[in-house]
């Protein structure tokens, strides 16, 4: 999807603005650093205790603890991203046409985008991990096909300008990461109590990794 779309997002916005989509891409994957394994490692633990008995509450404890940690390293990211645009925009891009503010809008909401992106590879690894690859690429087909046609009729309709696509992309993120919240939360296994913030499953899953290594 991404690539049937880039020839229309050159066309509205020029190649200049569409140039920032690659600067945000290598931000998340400098920033992306700092996953330190979480998403990997819900993978891991989901597939390992979902074939285990009784651990119904672990599970959900386990997402909760690792919930937790995900979206502070997200906002801390995010944050970092803020901070950084006005250097970013006067000092590391050198653009033709686009102003500097404009650059530094872009890259603010990129900011924004980066809390809720985060996240998607979190909840995805976690229903890859409870077997629901098939939910989760129905979840993906559909949010690629809206992010791109969606950013088009935005670009089309609304305005021709990266501030608008990326503003779509914020509302899509949100999306995402709801939806795929929404459903490894169902999918996981009932217990009678709440999932709860448990210091020690961390400890667990660290020996757990020392061992493996």
């Amino acid at each position: 999807m991404g690539l049937v779309f880039i020839p229309l997002y050159i066309k509205f916005m020029g190649i200049e603005s569409y140039g920032l989509i690659g600067i945000f891409a290598i931000l998340q994957v400098i920033f992306g650093l700092l996953d330190v394994g979480l998403g990997s490692t819900l993978t891991r633990e989901m597939a390992r205790l979902s074939a285990l008995p009784n651990k119904e509450q672990e599970m959900r404890n386990l997402v909760r603890t690792l919930e937790i940690l995900y979206w502070g390293i997200a906002v801390f990211v995010g944050i970092a991203i803020v901070l950084l645009s006005p250097f970013i925009a006067n000092h590391w891009i050198k653009a033709g046409q686009l102003s500097a503010k404009t650059i530094e809008q872009a890259l603010l909401i990129m900011g924004i985008i980066t809390v809720f992106q985060m996240p998607i590879g979190f909840y995805s690894g976690g229903l890859m991990g409870l077997q629901k690859q098939v939910l989760l690429n129905i979840i993906n087909i559909c949010m690629s096909t809206l992010r791109g046609a969606g950013a088009v009729l935005i670009l089309w309709l609304v305005s021709p300008t990266i501030q608008y696509f990326l503003l779509w992309q914020i509302v899509i993120s949100i999306i995402n990461a709801s939806l795929l919240a929404m459903f490894i939360w169902r999918r996981l296994p009932h217990s009678d109590n709440k999932a709860v913030f448990q210091k020690q499953l961390l400890k667990g899953i660290w020996r757990f990794s020392a061992g493996m290594s």
